[in-house]
Formats: C-alpha cells, sequence, structure tokens
C-alpha cells in the first residue's frame, strides 16, 4: 500500500502530461518539474499554428454567415485547450498533495509503530538479560556442566551449521536445532533450492564465544551466548557458477547472540563427548535424519529434550574488512 501511494505524484503527473495537448514537440519527461519547464515554448508554438490556421482561413469565413464563421474560429479551440489543461492540472495537484499527505501521515504511523513495537522489544530483551544468572551458578542445576566446554561446542556448532547451510541440507545439524527453528531455517534455505543458488560461507574462524548467562523459563533452561566470527560470505549461481551476491575476497567479521534451551530434567552427559550425542531411547550414537528420527532405533528424538538446542540465532553487528 506505501509503494502505491508514493506511485501518486507520479501518475499525476504522467496524467497531465497525457491531458495537454501535443504541438511540433514533445515534452522531455526526464526534466519536466512543472510549467516553468514548457508554458512558455508551448504557449508560443499554439501562437504560430493559429495564426497561420487564421490567414488560410480567412478567404472562407468570409463566405460564411457570421454564426458559422464564430462557431469554427480556430482561436476559440486554442483558448479552450490551455484552460481545460491548467483546471486539470490544479485538480490533480491538490490531488496530489491531500494524497502526499495522506501518505505522509500514514508514513509517520508506520514509524512511530515501529519505534514502539522496538522499544517493547529491547525493554524485554533487557529483562530477559537482567534475569539472567551467572553461568558459574548453573552446576548447581547440573554438576556436570562445563562452561569452557559449552564454548567449544558453541565454536564446532556455528562451523557445522554454516557448512550445513552451505550444502543447503540441514539433516545433519536437525537435532541441535528446536523444531520451530529448524523449520524457519529450512524454508529459507528452500529459497535458494528453488532459485538454485548457493549461500557460500569460506574461511570460517571462530575469533570468540561468550556465555552472557542462563535462566529458567518453565520446565526449560535457556543459555544466552555470544559469538564473533570471521567469514568470506557470497551468492553463486548453481548453473554458471557467477557471483550473484556478495563477493569472495572480502571478509566479514559478524557477531551474533545465539538463545539455546534444553529441558530442566536433562543434565549434562560426558560420555559422548563434546560433537556427539547419544539417543536418549537406545544409548546410540546419535545420528538423525530429516523427520528427527534415530536412524538406529527408529524413535523419535525431539530437540531440547535430551541435549541444548538452538532456539533462535539474531545478529548484532557487521563488518566488512
Amino acid at each position: 500500500m506505501k509503494k502505491i501511494l508514493k506511485l501518486i505524484p507520479l501518475l499525476a503527473v504522467m496524467l497531465v502530461s497525457l491531458a495537454v495537448p501535443m504541438g511540433g514537440h514533445a515534452l522531455d519527461f526526464g526534466d519536466f518539474a512543472g510549467d516553468s519547464d514548457w508554458g512558455d515554448s508551448r504557449d508560443s508554438d499554439d501562437d504560430r499554428d493559429s495564426d497561420s490556421r487564421s490567414d488560410r482561413n480567412s478567404k472562407r469565413r468570409s463566405k460564411r454567415d457570421k454564426k458559422t464563421s464564430h462557431s469554427s474560429s480556430p482561436s476559440a479551440g486554442a483558448d479552450a485547450d490551455p484552460k481545460a489543461s491548467a483546471v486539470f492540472l490544479l485538480v490533480i495537484t491538490a490531488l496530489s498533495v491531500a494524497l502526499y499527505g495522506g501518505m505522509s501521515k500514514y508514513s509517520k504511523m508506520r514509524r512511530r509503530r515501529r519505534a514502539q513495537n522496538r522499544a517493547v522489544k529491547q525493554n524485554n530483551d533487557r529483562q530477559q538479560k537482567a534475569a539472567l544468572r551467572n553461568i558459574g551458578s548453573f552446576t548447581r542445576e547440573d554438576p556436570s556442566f562445563s562452561a569452557e566446554d559449552f564454548r567449544k561446542k558453541l565454536a564446532w556448532l556455528y562451523v557445522e551449521f554454516q557448512r550445513a547451510w552451505q550444502a543447503k541440507d540441514l539433516t545433519p545439524v536437525r537435532h541441535y536445532l528446536t523444531d520451530a527453528y529448524y523449520s524457519q531455517m529450512d524454508a529459507q534455505l528452500d529459497v535458494y533450492r528453488k532459485n538454485n543458488q548457493t549461500n557460500h560461507v569460506d574461511n570460517i574462524k571462530v575469533i570468540s564465544t561468550e556465555i552472557s548467562g542462563w535462566n529458567k523459563e518453565g520446565g526449560q533452561y535457556t543459555i544466552i551466548a555470544r559469538i564473533t566470527a570471521r567469514i568470506t560470505d557470497y551468492v553463486t549461481d548453481d548453473t554458471t557458477g557467477s557471483i550473484v551476491r556478495g563477493s569472495n575476497a572480502k571478509e566479514k567479521i559478524l557477531t551474533y547472540e545465539w538463545t539455546l534451551a534444553r529441558t530442566s530434567d536433562v543434565t549434562t552427559s560426558r560420555s559422548a563427548g563434546t560433537t556427539e550425542q547419544i539417543c536418549p531411547h537406545c544409548g546410540a550414537v546419535l545420528t538423525l535424519n530429516r523427520s528427527g528420527v534415530c536412524d538406529y532405533c527408529g524413535a523419535v528424538v525431539i530437540s531440547g529434550s535430551f541435549d541444548w538446542a538452538v532456539r533462535n540465532i539474531k545478529g548484532i553487528s557487521q563488518k566488512t574488512l
């Protein structure tokens, strides 16, 4: 709707240009800005045309009666067209001004609403962060938890996520994503699949991982962490191999905020190390298919019910080197 409203003044100008009678030259629409650009030249051309037509028809008018000569006078038509055009221009201008004012008011309302929503979200984020507890205290809830191991796992997950993203297949990291977030990310990847494009993420280097804190929400533990990484990010066409967006020569430094969740009745198990997980149903090293089913026993494994799963990733900052 907003885009349509922005086009109204342009449409009005186009209508006016079509309504004004054209003479021996065309208006340069690229320079069109109102009467000052075309009024004088149009008037002088009309006068020359009117005079020449009057000379040619003077003998014919002498043979007609007064009423006929008056009604067929070319000067009458010449006077009527500019007046009609001027009235039409005034009407369109008035409508454009009114609509433009309405558009401006609507834009201000939208900006105000977005600002309010942003303020509410920022306030919620501040409250959430204020309620976070120091990660050192989490061992009282989970004695086997290691902040150092967790940071290493975050760095490993970041690399694995990027590899899966480039491969356009999230199956290898399916059980590290909540169901809702997996669906969201897979839908975004589906756009690349349909467009036959690949988002390349090369030269990955995790610079730092920091744990902001933890909290307990209902029956879930939540951990907030920040990851800063250095990558090369660009998109290619699968058919031609040409780059359609980004650059394979420029590196970026990005900082993300990750939110991870796990059910509160699960504790850390060191038996499978940092990068492997055990199926809670059969005890085998966990390998899930796209449906979230253990390949060994066929049990459905719900993300977050046995290990930390990423619930959301938010970009914090981005710098191109």
